[in-house]
């Protein structure tokens, strides 16, 4: 049986050491040598140059949100965390609801395609927020907007 509720823990040993380590340089949080290291080598990884933490979704949003300089309307849905719709008028875009797809909770494809036309003209960008997960369609034709 595999155990994933199982917690995984190194020796008692190797984490006093980093927990003295803390200790001796009474830094806690925010850029941190840890936390830098981990970006660091998660950057390396992953073959990125830029990687790094953010505290929680709601700042995660609203940074993606600066980062790729969205103008107008984001389509999202209701069916998220509050956080998600906040962000985007935290930021001064207007959220365009879109419902759910009941069998798999996730934005509704014919309901969208049914939206584009009235959102977008070729090669503007549009984003979609769905349980604080992004990504950029670059053409509208990218979506197949007489199939269902």
């Amino acid at each position: 049986m595999i155990n994933v509720t199982k917690a995984f823990l190194p020796s008692l040993q190797e984490y006093n050491k980093y927990i003295e380590g803390i200790w001796e340089r009474v830094h806690l949080t925010n850029h941190g040598p840890l936390v830098n290291e981990l970006e660091e080598k998660l950057k390396n990884y992953f073959g990125v140059k830029h990687f790094f933490f953010i505290n929680n979704g709601t700042i995660a949003l609203q940074v993606a949100i600066k980062a790729l300089n969205l103008t107008g309307e984001v389509i999202t849905t209701p069916f998220s965390y509050v956080a998600t719709t906040s962000s985007i008028s935290w930021e001064n875009l207007k959220p365009v609801f879109v419902d759910i797809d009941p069998g798999n909770f996730t934005i509704d494809a014919g309901k969208l395609r049914r939206l584009l036309p009235r959102l977008l003209q070729p090669y503007w960008p549009l984003t979609f927020m769905v349980f604080r997960v992004m990504w950029m369609l670059l053409k509208k034709s990218r979506l197949s907007m007489g199939s269902k």
